[in-house]
C-alpha cells in the first residue's frame, strides 16, 4: 500500500488513462443498472407522498404531508416532472430519477475517496464494487432520502482527508477550499435527511487524527465553517421555518400519523420505533444485515480490511472508522432500523473490501509474482495499478536491508520458461523492466542474478555459473551469495542455491 496514502499525505495519485478509463466503465454500468427498468414496481408507500409533495412544489405549495423530511430531494424530483410529463415519462420514473442518477455519481465519489485513503487500486475496486452491489443498486433505485445522504457523507469525508493531507504538505489555499467542501457537504447532508446525529462524524475523525497531525482548526474557523454550513442549509430548506410544519411535526411525533411501528426479523416480529430503544429491534441486526446483504467475498475482503485498519490506527483508518463507529454506535442504539438506512454506510464496506483486497495482491505480487495477475483479476482489480514494493518502501523511507535500487519488487524478479529439451533458458521481469535477461553473458541491469555454488562465479563467460550486474556492464563487481537470496526479501540464502 502506497505510504502517502494512508498517511494521508501529498496529492491523490493520478487515475493514468486506463484506470479513468475503467472507472468511467464502472460509473456507466452502475447507472444502466439503476435506470433500467426504473420504473416496472409501482409506488412504495412514501414515493407517492415524494410524488405528491414534488407537484405540489410545481404550483407553490409547500405545505402538505412528507414535511418530516427535507425539501432537497423533492425539489430535484419536481425538476425532473417539469421535462418528464411533457415526455410522458412515468412517475415513477420521474420520482426514482433523481436517485438513481445520485447513486451512478456515488460510483464515481467512492472511487474518489478511495483512492485518496488507499490508492487507486482499492479506490477502483470499491468503486467497481459500488456499480454492481446489488444492495447498492437496489435501495438507489427508490425514492428515498437515503441515497443522497450517504453521496454527501462521502463527499465530507473526502474533504476532511484531501483537508488533513493538504495541511500536512502546507498547501494552506488547498486546505481552505477542501474545508468549505466539507461545510457544504454537512449542509447537504441535512437538506437530503434530518440525521443530525451524523454531523459529528468529522469532529470525531478531527479529534481522532489531532494527536497525529499538524492540522489545526481554532475556534473561530469552526465557527465560521458552522456558520456556512447553516445558511447553505437554510437555502436547499427552508420547509422547517414554516408554522405548518410545526403543526405537521408535532402531529407525526405524537403518533398520530401512519408510521411504520414493526419490524420482521430473524423470525420474529420487532417493535421498530426510536423510542424503543434495545427494547426494539436488536442492536446487532445492522451486523447480520451486512453479513448477508453483501456479496460473501465482499464480506472476507471487507473483514481483512478492518482488520488492518483497526490494527494499524493510521490517518486514512481513523477516518474510516470514525465513519463506521460513529454510524453504528447510532443506529444500534435506535429502536428504529432499517435496511435502507444501511446506505449511508453501506461504502464504507465496499472501501474496505477494496482495501482489503489491494492488501493482498500486492502481497501476493511480493511473494507470489505468477499469482499476481489471476489475483488482481479475481478481486476486480486491474492490473495497472501496481503499488510500490515492500523494498522501495523501505529504500525511500532510509531503512534498506537489500543492496538495491528502490525498482519495483516486479521488475527485479526475473522467471524461467517452461523447462525442455533446450537448456538455453531465457529470463524475463514480470511486468515491467527491460524486454529480456538471458542466461549468461546478458547485461541487462534490473535481473539480479547470483549462483550460490560456494565461492564467487566464474564471469559471465561460464555457461555453469550466474553473475550479478548491477550497472549494466559485465565488468560489475562480482558478489558472493551470502545476503539476501532475493531483491526484495531478505533472508540468507544457502550454498548451491539459485536465488532472483
Amino acid at each position: 500500500m502506497p505510504e502517502p496514502a494512508v498517511e494521508l499525505r501529498g496529492l491523490a495519485p493520478r487515475w493514468g488513462t486506463a484506470c479513468a478509463a475503467a472507472l468511467v466503465l464502472c460509473v456507466a454500468v452502475g447507472l444502466w443498472l439503476r435506470l433500467r427498468g426504473l420504473s416496472a414496481e409501482g409506488f412504495g408507500d412514501d414515493e407517492v407522498h415524494k410524488w405528491l409533495a414534488a407537484l405540489r412544489y410545481l404550483h407553490g405549495d409547500l405545505s402538505g404531508d412528507d414535511v418530516e423530511h427535507p425539501m432537497l430531494m423533492k425539489v430535484l424530483i419536481a425538476g425532473v416532472a417539469l421535462l418528464g410529463t411533457r415526455l410522458g415519462w412515468a412517475p415513477e420514473t420521474i420520482t426514482r430519477l433523481p436517485n438513481a442518477f445520485a447513486g451512478a455519481l456515488s460510483i464515481w465519489v467512492v472511487a474518489q475517496l478511495g483512492r485518496r485513503l488507499f490508492g487507486r487500486a482499492a479506490g477502483l475496486c470499491a468503486g467497481a464494487l459500488a456499480a454492481v452491489s446489488t444492495t447498492y443498486v437496489g435501495y438507489q433505485r427508490i425514492a428515498k432520502e437515503d441515497t443522497l445522504l450517504g453521496l454527501f457523507l462521502m463527499l465530507l469525508l473526502w474533504c476532511v482527508a484531501e483537508a488533513r493531507a493538504a495541511s500536512e504538505d502546507g498547501r494552506a489555499n488547498a486546505q481552505h477550499r477542501w474545508e468549505l467542501g466539507a461545510a457544504a457537504s454537512v449542509a447537504g447532508m441535512l437538506a437530503s435527511k434530518y440525521f443530525f446525529f451524523l454531523a459529528p462524524i468529522p469532529v470525531v475523525a478531527y479529534l481522532w487524527l489531532r494527536p497525529i497531525s499538524s492540522w489545526r482548526l481554532p475556534a473561530r474557523r469552526w465557527l465560521a465553517l458552522i456558520g456556512i454550513a447553516a445558511a447553505i442549509w437554510v437555502c436547499l430548506d427552508w420547509t422547517p421555518f414554516l408554522p405548518s410544519t410545526w403543526e405537521y411535526a408535532k402531529s407525526y411525533t405524537t403518533g398520530k400519523q401512519t408510521v411504520h411501528g414493526s419490524l420482521f426479523f430473524m423470525g420474529r416480529v420487532y417493535h421498530n420505533l426510536v423510542e424503543y430503544g434495545l427494547h426494539g429491534t436488536p442492536a446487532w441486526f445492522y451486523l447480520v444485515f451486512a453479513a448477508v446483504k453483501l456479496a460473501p467475498v465482499t464480506v472476507v475482503f471487507a473483514a481483512a480490511g478492518l482488520a488492518a485498519a483497526i490494527v494499524q490506527r493510521r490517518p486514512a483508518h481513523r477516518v474510516l472508522l470514525s465513519w463506521v463507529l460513529v454510524w453504528f454506535l447510532v443506529h444500534s442504539v435506535s429502536g428504529s432500523k432499517w435496511g435502507r438506512f444501511f446506505t449511508a454506510v453501506l461504502p464504507a464496506f465496499l472501501l474496505l473490501a477494496g482495501y482489503g483486497a489491494a492488501l493482498a495482491v500486492s502481497w501476493m505480487r511480493e511473494r507470489r509474482p505468477a499469482w499476481a495477475s489471476a489475483a488482481a483479476a479475481a478481486v476486480v482489480l486491474p492490473a495497472s495499478t501496481s503499488t510500490p514494493s515492500a523494498a522501495a518502501t523501505r529504500t525511500s523511507t532510509g531503512s534498506s536491508r537489500t543492496a538495491t535500487t528502490s525498482t519495483p519488487a516486479s521488475a527485479r524478479r526475473c522467471s524461467r520458461s517452461p523447462r525442455g529439451p533446450n537448456r538455453a533458458r531465457r529470463w524475463r521481469p514480470r511486468s515491467t523492466g527491460p524486454p529480456s535477461c538471458t542466461r549468461s553473458g546478458s547485461a541487462v541491469p534490473i535481473c539480479r542474478r547470483r549462483w550460490c555454488g560456494g565461492g564467487a562465479p566464474a564471469g559471465p563467460g561460464s555457461p555453469a555459473t550466474w553473475w550479478s550486474s548491477s550497472d549494466g556492464s559485465t565488468s560489475s563487481t562480482w558478489m558472493r551469495c551470502s545476503s539476501s537470496p532475493t531483491a526484495s526479501r531478505g533472508r540468507p540464502s544457502g550454498s548451491g542455491e539459485r536465488t532472483w
